[in-house]
């Protein structure tokens, strides 16, 4: 008789006890198989877990961080044309955090001159970026994060201007500046003890607009927000002097428990964006060249 009709028939038992062995190990096997496949969808989510701070954030959820922020500052923080949200160096840097720390960054129209009151009133918008100056009266209101910009001003002036530099305005020349800003309070220490008037503005395009209207016949605003501006030839403008004022910009946070883990988790990820090349992107695409400035951790 062959050995496999023994096998099946005589044996019978002894195979059934093999059989079920094999199978059993098999179903293991299976079961460690389908528990490792599984892995992967787990996994499957690239973004970090949601920081501790997240749960205190003024909208409920806990998974988007809502910015106070002047929205008609272009190249930093403007508009779409076609009204979809906002754009601009300051809203791609913060994206970029947002998918280093699992969170979504919402920009909030908000008066420049009023950003530091509403964010100590913790109830409008946690954080700021804003193309906010770092400066000492600032500094002992709210915290900062890294410095993430290095800033010099423009001086903008008609087409049909002769001024090409701010040291040729005589006394009742007019110089309009944003209410609040750096430059704002440049031109009171440079200007207005020369008999030049200031005229300010709480929105900075209304600096231009004067100047376009013939009323005032200057402009002394951050650079890359000037050569921005006076790219429309509607305007009849142009930069005719850079400023070197060495200043930086900075993300603005609370003085309190939330304000400074936020602004840890910040710091960390605006590091990570820098190491992988992403803030050279960024820049790039915004002002059109290397960065002459990269933050450094803190």
């Amino acid at each position: 008789m062959p050995d496999s009709y023994f096998l099946f028939g005589g044996k019978v038992k002894k195979f059934k006890g093999v059989l079920i062995a094999c199978l059993t190990c098999m179903l293991a096997v299976g079961l460690v198989a389908g528990c490792t496949k599984a892995q992967p969808e787990v996994k499957a989510k690239e973004t970090s877990t949601a920081p501790s701070w997240a749960s205190q954030l003024i909208t409920p959820g806990g998974a988007t961080v809502v910015i106070g922020a002047d929205t008609n500052y272009p190249p930093f923080e403007s508009a779409k044309k076609d009204g979809s949200g906002f754009e601009g160096f300051d809203v791609d840097l913060m994206n970029a955090l947002g998918k280093k720390l699992g969170l979504k960054f919402d920009f909030k129209t908000y008066n420049f001159d009023s950003l530091v009151a509403g964010l100590n009133a913790g109830t409008d918008f946690d954080m700021v970026t804003s193309a906010w100056t770092i400066n000492d009266e600032r500094s002992k209101q709210v915290n900062f994060s890294t410095p993430y910009y290095r800033n010099d001003f423009g001086v903008v002036v008609s087409n049909d201007s002769k001024l090409t530099s701010y040291e040729q305005l005589k006394k009742g020349d007019i110089v309009s500046v944003q209410t609040g800003s750096s430059a704002n309070e440049w031109a009171k220490k440079e200007l207005a003890g020369k008999g030049i008037e200031l005229k300010t503005f709480e929105n900075t395009l209304d600096c231009f607009n004067a100047l376009t209207a013939g009323d005032a016949d200057m402009v002394i605003q951050d650079i890359a927000m000037a050569a921005d501006v006076v790219k429309d030839d509607a305007r009849n403008a142009k930069v005719v002097q850079d400023i070197s004022v060495d200043e930086f910009f900075g993300m603005g946070f609370a003085k309190n428990e939330k304000g400074e883990a936020m602004r840890a988790s910040i710091n960390k990820a605006l590091g990570e964006v820098v190491a992988d090349g992403t803030y050279a992107e960024i820049y790039k695409k915004w002002f059109g060249v290397e960065p002459t400035y990269l933050p450094t951790a803190q």
